[in-house]
């Protein structure tokens, strides 16, 4: 296994997943079994068959893992930035002077920012699973089929 294009390949999966479930509307997408997240490992699988021209299951299921793990450290710094900018917006239309805003805006960061990181807690788990799930369904699609009888 080529260390070098499993990272690559890892990388470009963990932001796939980062971004699809996190980006507005587009993250209902979750809502059909986790679709993001083991269409990610499917992603990083096929990213890494292009590189090396030869994948297995396991070596599909390691590059969901590490994807995964990406994709959840990622994905709670985007929850930070969209769940942020949300919380301003709303509480900026409800201030009334320039000091309700400034400290509303500051508070309200500082919410998203504890959010996401009990996002984390929870991802750091859920991401690497349906990760491993989904390279590992891509390393069979992708491998070499079994032609002894």
């Amino acid at each position: 296994m080529n260390i070098r294009s499993l990272l690559i390949a890892s990388g470009i999966a963990g932001i796939a997943m980062a971004f699809l479930s996190n980006l507005p509307v587009i993250y209902l997408g979750n809502c059909l079994a986790c679709l993001w997240l083991w269409s990610g490992g499917i992603f990083g699988a096929w990213v890494y068959h292009r590189s090396e021209h030869s994948i297995t299951s396991g070596q599909g299921a390691v590059i969901g893992v590490v994807g995964g793990l990406v994709g959840a450290v990622l994905g709670a710094v985007l929850g930070t930035i969209f769940g942020g900018a949300g919380l301003t917006s709303l509480l900026s239309s409800q201030a009334g002077n320039a000091q309700q805003l400034f400290g509303s805006a500051a508070g309200s960061l500082g919410f998203a920012g504890g959010l996401s990181l009990l996002e984390l807690c929870f991802t750091i788990f859920i991401y690497p699973v349906f990760g491993a799930i989904g390279g590992a369904i891509g390393g069979v699609i992708l491998g070499k089929p079994n032609t002894s009888v």
